[in-house]
């Protein structure tokens, strides 16, 4: 078959080209699904740390603070920044408070007086050396990587600090 410009169109070849199009798009869809699994696997110890304000019905949401760590395993340099308000005084802030280890299927209350939710703010470390930060709102997000010093097992600071 000639085309209007000349050149002669081998159906052989559109095969291959559509053949070889097809190839880079599954290729293409698989490093997405890896990435996505991988991202997933990664994240799946951080989603389960987490901070809650009890607010047992007061009406502006202020309450006792809690934070568990629901995984099967430690975090660690677990530091959580809150505000409490009194309504005699200003606002203030108290924290970071530390935990050097928080360990595994662990519930423990921050703070028994009027913690404003909107304040909380907490960041970690998980067992694989990733750093995570933590918003009142739930939010979580990537800080980084613990550089250059291995699994807290290996690190001289946490592995000290380790039951």
């Amino acid at each position: 078959m000639d085309l209007h410009f000349g050149c002669q169109l081998d159906w052989n070849a559109l095969g291959t080209w559509a053949g070889s199009i097809g190839t880079v798009g599954t290729l293409g869809f698989m490093a997405h699904q890896w990435f996505e699994l991988r991202v997933a696997k990664e994240r799946e110890q951080a989603r389960q740390v987490c901070f809650w304000v009890h607010a047992d019905g007061h009406r502006e949401g202020l309450g006792a603070l809690f934070v568990q760590n629901a995984s099967q395993e430690p975090v660690f340099g677990l530091s959580i920044a809150y505000e409490v308000r009194d309504h005699k005084k200003d606002p203030m802030l108290i924290g970071p408070k530390t935990f050097v280890h928080f360990g595994p299927n662990h519930t423990e209350q921050v703070s028994s007086a009027l913690v404003y939710p909107r304040s909380v703010t907490m960041h970690f470390m998980d067992s694989a050396g990733v750093y995570w930060h933590r918003r009142w709102d739930g939010r979580l997000t990537k800080t980084g990587t613990q550089g250059g010093q291995g699994k807290p097992d290996q690190n001289p600071t946490l592995k000290a600090a380790t039951p």
